[in-house]
């Protein structure tokens, strides 16, 4: 997507926010996008930068490091969807993403962004 998120505690969970857009998104620099397919409708004027896309993941008592319990929203389709996040390296996470079982899903890799990017301004 060219989405950045900047990932930070919530109580005892991890949260991500959008923050920014790589350099390369389609939408670059002028991007300021609503929650169009929110399911409800009250939030679909909501604006996309500064919102909360990760919530909820809480460590695991796996050995990766890694957080579980999680949940992902996926502006792009208005979908909510547990997730669990294993660590690869300290650049690199593996995010498993399903409704119902982790089996029925499917997998991403996401990096730290070191490219240009632009930061969003978050709504006051």
């Amino acid at each position: 997507q060219g989405w950045i998120v900047e990932t930070k505690p919530c109580g005892e969970a991890l949260c991500g926010y959008l923050v920014g857009f790589r350099i390369d998104h389609p939408h670059a620099p002028d991007y300021v996008s609503r929650d169009t397919l929110n399911p409800d409708p009250a939030r679909r004027e909501d604006p996309l930068c500064g919102m909360k896309l990760i919530g909820g993941f809480t460590p695991s008592k796996r050995a990766d490091g890694g957080w579980e319990n999680g949940w992902i929203y996926n502006p792009d389709s208005g979908k909510t969807y547990s997730a669990v996040i294993s660590v690869m390296d300290v650049d690199t996470v593996r995010l498993r993403i399903y409704a119902g079982l982790p089996l029925f899903g499917r997998t991403l890799f996401l990096h730290r962004e070191i490219g240009v990017t632009i930061r969003c301004a978050a709504p006051e």
